[in-house]
C-alpha cells in the first residue's frame, strides 16, 4: 500500500482573519485532492522550530525564520504562505499587492476623482506593494497621492488606540473633498469611514474609500458599506498545495515565488459616486458604468441625459480630458481585464458580455491600449 504523505499546516485558526481561513481551506481542498494526510498546528514560529519530532514529507503555512531553519536541516520542503515573514529565499504564494493597487487606482479614477489619499501600516511589505501600484498608476496619469501609515499593534493598549484614533481624525479633517483613498486593510477602512463621518464628510460623495481584503462582516456591516479588493486567498492556498507537491517530487522550483492577482474589485456603497462637478457628467457616467456592457453609442449617453451630443461631448472634454467614446472603452476595458483575471472563459465570451462585437475586436481594443492581447495579458498576471 502506498505511503501517504503527512502535510504540516502552520497556521494558527484561533485568529480568524479571512486569509488565514482562507489559505487553510486551499490548502486543505488540494490535499484532499491529492491523498495527503494533514497536521493543523496553530503553533508560532519559536515553538514549532523546537518540535522533536518532524515525520513530515512537506510544510506550509505562515512561516518564520527558525521553522524554516529546521526545516532546511531536516530537509523537508516548505512553502510560505505568509507575506511580511522575515524568512527568505524560500518558495512562497502571496497576494499580487501591486496589481491590487493598479485596480483600486483605475477604479477611484474612473469614479472621476481627482485627489488621492494611499492609507496603510509602517513596515508592512503588501502596503509597500500596494502604495507602488496605486502610485505608479496615477503617476502615469498625472496624478499625485498623498501617504499615510499607521502602527499596526493599534489594540494592544488603550495608548496606541487613542494615537490612532487622533491620527486619523486629523487625516479626515486634513481631506479636500472629493478625494479618492485606498486603504491597506478592510478594518482601517472601516475606522477611516468612522472618523469621516464624525468630522461629517460624506462616504462616498466627499471622500470614497476603498479598502483591502474583502472581510464580509467588516465591509457589510457598516453605513455606508465597504468597496474591497478581493485578494483571493482560498486561491492562494490552493496554489500553495500545488507548489508544495512540486517540490515533494523534486521539480525545480526551490525558490519560485507565485504572486497571485486579486480577484475581483467588490463594489460596494463607499466608493458608489462620480466626483464630477457637473450633474450631466456625473449622470452620464453613472450610465456608462451600468450600461456598458451593453451595445451602447455615444447618443444612447446623449439622450440618456436629455441634452445635446455636442454639448455632453464639450463637458466631457472640460470636466474630464476624454471623449464619451473613451469613457465607453475605458470602462469596458476596466470590466474586461478584471473578468480574465477572475475567470478561465474564452475570451470570445468575455468580449461579448461586455460589449465588444467579437473576439476579434476586443483584440484590436486591448492591444491598441495595453500593448498585448487579452489572453497575452491573462497569461502574464497568471
Amino acid at each position: 500500500m502506498k505511503k501517504l504523505l503527512r502535510i504540516a499546516i502552520v497556521i494558527d485558526l484561533s485568529w480568524p482573519y479571512k486569509r488565514h481561513l482562507e489559505v487553510f481551506d486551499g490548502v486543505n481542498r488540494y490535499a484532499v485532492e491529492a491523498g495527503w494526510e494533514c497536521e493543523l498546528l496553530p503553533l508560532s514560529d519559536s515553538i514549532m522550530s523546537h518540535r522533536t519530532k518532524w515525520q513530515f514529507d512537506g510544510i506550509i503555512g505562515r512561516l518564520g525564520t527558525e521553522i524554516v531553519k529546521r526545516a532546511r536541516r531536516a530537509r523537508v520542503p516548505v512553502v510560505n504562505v505568509w507575506y511580511n515573514s522575515t524568512a527568505e529565499n524560500i518558495p512562497g504564494v502571496f497576494p499580487d499587492w501591486n496589481i491590487a493597487g493598479k485596480m483600486a487606482a483605475e477604479h477611484l479614477i474612473a469614479r472621476g476623482f481627482r485627489r488621492f489619499v494611499y492609507l496603510g501600516f509602517r513596515r508592512d511589505k503588501g502596503t509597500v506593494c500596494q502604495l507602488n501600484g496605486f502610485q505608479s498608476t496615477l503617476q502615469n496619469l498625472g496624478f499625485d497621492c498623498d501617504c499615510h501609515l499607521v502602527g499596526r499593534n493599534y489594540s494592544h493598549t488603550q495608548g496606541q488606540w487613542d494615537r490612532l484614533s487622533r491620527r486619523l481624525l486629523e487625516l479626515t479633517q486634513s481631506l479636500r473633498a472629493p478625494v479618492g483613498v485606498c486603504v491597506s486593510d478592510d478594518l482601517l477602512g472601516r475606522f477611516l469611514l468612522d472618523a469621516c463621518l464624525r468630522v461629517g464628510h460624506n462616504v462616498p460623495h466627499d471622500v470614497a474609500i476603498l479598502s483591502s481584503n474583502n472581510e464580509p462582516l467588516v465591509c457589510e456591516n457598516s453605513s455606508p458599506s465597504l468597496s474591497s479588493i478581493e485578494l483571493g486567498y482560498r486561491q492562494i492556498g490552493w496554489r500553495a498545495g500545488e507548489l508544495l507537491d512540486k517540490l515533494m517530487r523534486r521539480t525545480d522550483v526551490s525558490n519560485e515565488i507565485i504572486l497571485h492577482p486579486p480577484q475581483s474589485l467588490v463594489l460596494r456603497q463607499s466608493t458608489d459616486a462620480f466626483a464630477v462637478d457637473n450633474q450631466q457628467v456625473a449622470s452620464a457616467l453613472r450610465f456608462i458604468a451600468n450600461q456598458c456592457h451593453r451595445a451602447l453609442t455615444v447618443s444612447d449617453v446623449a439622450r440618456h441625459v436629455v441634452i445635446s451630443r455636442r454639448t455632453l461631448e464639450r463637458r466631457f472634454q472640460d470636466f474630464l480630458g476624454r471623449t464619451i467614446a473613451d469613457e465607453i472603452t475605458r470602462m469596458r476595458l476596466a470590466r474586461t481585464k478584471r473578468q480574465l483575471l477572475e475567470n478561465d472563459e474564452a475570451i470570445k465570451t468575455i468580449a461579448y458580455r461586455n460589449g465588444f462585437r467579437d473576439a476579434s475586436h476586443l483584440c484590436t481594443v486591448f492591444r491598441r491600449e495595453f500593448g498585448m492581447t487579452p489572453g497575452d495579458f491573462r497569461a502574464q498576471q497568471k
